[in-house]
């Protein structure tokens, strides 16, 4: 037989909190590798496939520093994924009306790849979430909205 322990005062509440945050890891740690497998047999690193998105809504380019902001990464970090991305022939870079500043573009051949890979990339996110329903999706996607700003409020991250 079990006996029940009291809890020092504020344990049930942290208890809770670690509750909380190692199951948001422990579910981070489950979708990545699905993700990163997908996107590695496309010879592209999730970053990559960011920046794709980022341009292919953006038919006129967009600014380096621009990406880096919307990314979230340094810009060292957006001029080696974009060199990357136009090894692969998929990105361009380009002269804005503002000679300071660099514009990357996406290229036809990005295009094809971001218009392939998006359908599946959607199906794959719908199976790793088909086990919630719509409400469910819909207040998790809110929550984890609200940590995320809280987050970066208190911590300036995120």
């Amino acid at each position: 037989m079990t006996r029940n322990r009291e809890l020092p005062a504020g344990a049930e509440g942290a208890s809770l909190d670690a509750m909380v945050v190692y199951n948001i890891m422990r579910a981070h740690a489950a979708i990545s590798p699905s993700i990163d497998g997908s996107l590695r047999d496309l010879k592209l690193t999730g970053a990559q496939f960011n920046v794709l998105l980022l341009l292919q809504a953006a038919p006129d380019g967009l600014p380096l520093g621009e990406l880096g902001r919307r990314l979230v990464v340094t810009k060292p970090n957006v001029t080696g994924l974009i060199d990357r991305l136009e090894q692969k022939g998929l990105v361009e870079r380009a002269e804005s009306a503002d000679r300071r500043v660099t514009l990357a573009r996406i290229t036809p051949a990005g295009r094809r790849l971001t218009d392939d890979i998006v359908p599946r990339h959607a199906a794959l996110l719908g199976r790793l979430v088909s086990c919630l329903t719509a409400a469910e999706k819909q207040t998790l996607s809110a929550l984890l909205t609200r940590l995320r700003r809280g987050i970066r409020r208190q911590f300036g991250k995120g």
